[in-house]
Parts: structure tokens; C-alpha cells; sequence
């Protein structure tokens, strides 16, 4: 695909954001003496309509504690996650999440697993055939319907769980490391796909990642965390143009600057991100 690719739609001015967190922070408590581990602190957030919105941090950081807020897989113990303006108390239909392990259900075939959340949403089966057809076909595996788990590669199984996403047709996708697990070329190519689907369908992604190179090849913008206790350091702005290449000079300058602000001390607190 040459230069910047179609931009996805937005929302109409005046629509409610997909997902705002307020003054959000999470602690966990430890069972005994121990002290209580602060995962997130004071976190701010706006995700935006048709955006690709990367979230980059070390170990520890609680990237895919903010991913599991959203979700509504784990509730904030202050402050709060809204989607469209409600309170998030839950998981959600309208809230797609692809993990770090593909999870397929390894007795169910490429289309049956696609086809899961249909089948749970009573679909009918020519609904259900349609849905999987479709979104196998998005991802490049319109071929492999009738293979199961096991008799294909796992870049392909990770396909299959972005097309399983997709086929309940949620407004957001959140991604927790999906590609993490893989080789570096397969990983490159895994890449190159989500793009092209985030073009051609216009979803709002949420990916988290520990890849700074990844999340300047993908993003939007970038969410940079402190090390422990997770706080957003910076919002940085990618407006380069699609597709992307880690060889690209601006990309390299981008990596060295989010690299730096990785590698600031956790005492140099901020207030709140500089760039929305």
C-alpha cells in the first residue's frame, strides 16, 4: 500500500469519546505484611474515534492493567473508565479484546472459532457462516476455514483471534501483546495485516506492546509509561505517513526520543501528558 492509506472515519463533532479514563489509579493488596503494589496512578486518557492509540512502557508498568480497565475485566480502585460516557463495570460487546495467547478453542475449527461469538449472540447459522467468511477472508485465511488450532502456523492462529474479534463487530479493539510470542518476521508481517485492517474497517484500536519500534510502526499516537508505579510519562503524536518502515529515518528519531523518556528516572514525576 503506497502513501498514508485511506484515514479511517471519525466521529461526528460533539460525539462522546470511545474510552475517557479520569484520575484513574490501581492497587493491588498483598496477602500479609506486605505492602500494597501501585499498579496504575492517576492516569488521564482520551482514546479517540478511528485512532490507533499505542501503549508502550517496561515491565511492570501497568500497560495491560489499563488494557483490563478498559475491558472492564478489573475495576479501578479510584477514579474511573468510561466508554461513550458510561461508567465501564464490565466486559462488553462493544469492547473486542485480542490477548497474548491466540486462546482458540483447539476442538473447534478456523470457522467455528470466528464464529463463536455469533453462536453465542443466537445468530442464525447462515449469520454465523457469513460473519466467519468474512473477517477469515479480512485477515488472509479465507483457505484455512476447516483446519483446526493445530494444523496451522502461530501467526495464522493469531490472525484467527483478530478475526474472532471482529466477528461480534465491536466499536474498539483492544490488543494485549498480540504479536509478542511471535518471530520477528512473522511478527513484521503480523504487523503489516493489523494495519491494513485498521484502514479498511476503521476501528479504534487500543494496543498494548513493549516494542517501542512497533508502536511508532502502528500508532497514532503512543502512550509512554513510567516504570512502577504506572503513570502516563508523554503522548506522542506519529503523523508519518503508511506504511511505515523501521529503516525510516523518522521512525529511528522517534524510537530514540520515546527511548529516552523510557529511560528517565521514575522520580522525575509529571503532572499529566504533555501532547493529547
Amino acid at each position: 500500500m503506497g502513501g498514508t492509506g485511506p484515514k479511517p472515519a471519525r466521529a461526528a463533532p460533539g460525539d462522546l469519546p470511545p474510552v475517557v479514563a479520569r484520575d484513574v489509579s490501581c492497587v493491588f493488596e498483598r496477602r500479609g505484611a506486605g505492602a500494597a503494589i501501585v499498579a496504575l496512578e492517576r492516569i488521564k486518557l482520551e482514546v479517540h474515534d478511528g485512532e490507533f492509540l499505542c501503549v508502550v512502557g517496561p515491565s511492570g508498568c501497568g500497560k495491560t492493567t489499563l488494557l483490563n480497565l478498559i475491558a472492564g475485566f478489573q475495576q479501578p480502585t479510584s477514579g474511573e473508565v468510561l466508554f461513550r460516557g458510561r461508567t465501564i463495570k464490565g466486559p462488553g460487546a462493544e469492547r473486542g479484546v485480542v490477548f497474548q495467547e491466540h486462546a482458540l478453542f483447539p476442538w473447534l475449527t478456523v470457522r467455528q472459532n470466528v464464529a463463536f461469538g455469533p453462536t453465542v449472540r443466537h445468530l442464525t447459522q447462515a449469520q454465523r457462516r457469513e460473519l466467519a467468511d468474512r473477517y477469515l477472508d479480512l485477515v488472509g485465511l479465507a483457505g484455512f476455514s476447516d483446519l483446526y488450532p493445530s494444523e496451522i502456523s502461530g501467526g495464522m492462529a493469531q490472525r484467527v483471534a483478530i478475526a474472532r474479534a471482529l466477528a461480534n463487530e465491536p466499536e474498539i479493539l483492544l490488543a494485549d501483546e498480540p504479536f509478542g510470542a511471535l518471530d520477528v518476521f512473522t511478527r513484521t508481517s503480523m504487523q503489516r495485516e493489523l494495519d491494513q485492517i485498521w484502514q479498511r474497517t476503521g476501528k479504534t484500536i487500543v494496543f498494548v506492546t513493549h516494542s517501542v519500534e512497533e508502536a511508532i510502526l502502528l500508532g497514532d499516537r503512543v502512550v509512554v509509561m513510567t516504570p512502577h508505579p504506572g503513570r502516563i510519562r508523554e503522548i506522542i503524536p506519529i503523523d508519518l505517513p503508511r506504511p511505515r518502515s523501521a529503516l525510516d529515518q523518522p521512525v529511528v528519531e522517534l524510537a530514540r526520543t520515546i527511548l529516552a523518556l523510557l529511560e528517565r528516572r521514575t522520580e522525575a514525576r509529571v503532572e499529566g501528558p504533555r501532547a493529547e
